[in-house]
């Protein structure tokens, strides 16, 4: 299945500099307000080089016999649903080793796959996999961006209060399609969602730029991806057929 076009929708949860605090302090008397957002599912199709990966017979398009890369395609598909960067860095590693051996490159190449497990990591925002990350790569300028990061992620979890935010917002989604969904905001799993039904769920994100997908939990396949900026405390989600 290929599905595809959710609307934009906003953050749910401010950051935790001093200068969003008057931002949130305007927004507590608009607390009790609930946005509400409209999308439409089309047959459109969307994907990503990761998730397209277990279409791709590596042995045969690479020309080598490496038994590795018989599950490899199904290894990286599954680690971009689940999401685990870590393991889909591991896995470009695994394919630009190939790539070497035998002077060729598949539909998907190991390039476009730990770019992936980058992005991915970044959005995430979690130390540990920035810096398991940060040792698999071999281009020094992101190397040292990821780095940078690993220090910002440090910091901001050590920031007082910084767990309780984990029900600073809330996001309904009415799923009114025939598929169930799985939901997940800056790459983090929020919730999954049943055809027909309505599923309510604390999101726990820091950024004021967030990005947000929906999965149809059948095939794991990307039905859309949005990103969206802005300070919403409660937000209902319809996604339509």
């Amino acid at each position: 299945m290929r599905l595809n076009h959710i609307a934009v929708v906003a953050a749910l949860i401010a950051t935790s500099t001093s200068v969003c605090f008057a931002q949130d302090a305007k927004q507590e008397a608009k607390k009790g307000e609930t946005k509400e957002i409209r999308s439409s599912l089309s047959k459109e199709g969307s994907t990503t080089p990761c998730l397209g990966a277990c279409t791709i017979n590596f042995q045969k398009e690479l020309g080598a016999d490496f038994a590795y890369l018989i599950p490899l395609g199904s290894q990286i598909h599954q680690a971009r649903i689940t999401p685990d960067p870590v393991t889909i860095a591991v896995a470009a590693r695994s394919l630009a080793a190939a790539e070497a051996a035998t002077g060729k490159q598949a539909k998907v190449t190991a390039s476009q796959v730990m770019a992936e497990a980058v992005d991915l990591a970044k959005m995430r925002g979690d130390a540990k996999e920035l810096k398991a990350i940060a040792q698999l790569v071999t281009d020094a300028t992101t190397k040292s961006e990821l780095n940078q990061l690993v220090e910002l992620a440090e910091d901001s979890a050590a920031e007082p209060g910084e767990a309780s935010k984990s029900q600073y917002g809330d996001l309904t989604v009415i799923n009114h399609t025939p598929h169930d969904l799985k939901i997940m905001v800056d790459g983090h799993v929020v919730g999954r969602v049943r055809s027909g039904r309505t599923r309510r769920m604390h999101v726990h994100a820091h950024a004021y730029h967030n990005h947000y997908d929906a999965y149809c939990m059948a095939d794991g396949d990307l039905i859309r991806h949005a990103n969206a900026s802005g300070h919403n405390h409660d937000l209902t989600w319809h996604i339509d057929e």
